[in-house]
């Protein structure tokens, strides 16, 4: 816990610090590689930390990807989903993908973080209602070549498809 804790006090606001925050997030995403260290992040606020980095450099192309990058791990834990969907992780999620419709990178973090959210089905019919299966499809469309996108694409719609008003 205590490296983790202090990895996550040194991630505090740095609003002119885009790359120092971008490296942030992607300490985070791999740290939450580990089932272990997702419980710890998101206890120790981490899944707040990330949003909230995410929230401060919307135009940080790196930022963005490794941000959601850090979501989609966090977000397979059950829990870690429902926190992130309640805090606004949907949404920032998506604003990143709109945000950087032609970075193939963000696109391939932002899917699989929707796909992650989208197995809990009152996330799956936020998810739609929020326009997140138009945003996957737009993804996948504007990034025919690239197979990360598409696959990552196919598994956000395959779990938003579980909800039959997704069809």
């Amino acid at each position: 816990f205590v490296e983790i804790e202090q990895w996550l006090r040194g991630c505090g606001p740095r609003p002119k610090a885009q790359k120092w925050q971008g490296h942030g997030c992607g300490a985070m995403q791999k740290l939450a590689m580990n089932e272990g260290n997702r419980v710890k992040i998101a206890y120790l606020g981490g899944s707040e930390t990330g949003l909230h980095e995410l929230g401060t450099h919307p135009k940080a192309t790196e930022c963005q990807d490794d941000g959601c990058f850090a979501l989609q791990n966090l977000a397979m834990n059950e829990d870690n989903r429902v926190k992130i969907a309640s805090l606004g992780g949907i949404e920032t999620v998506l604003h990143a993908m709109s945000t950087h419709p032609k970075a193939t990178e963000v696109q391939e973090c932002g899917c699989p973080a929707l796909g992650r959210l989208a197995i809990n089905e009152e996330t799956r019919v936020k998810i739609a209602s929020l326009d997140g299966i138009e945003t996957v499809l737009h993804a996948v469309s504007a990034h025919p070549k690239a197979t990360k996108v598409q696959e990552l694409g196919v598994f956000a719609m395959l779990n938003l498809a579980m909800n039959k008003g997704n069809r």
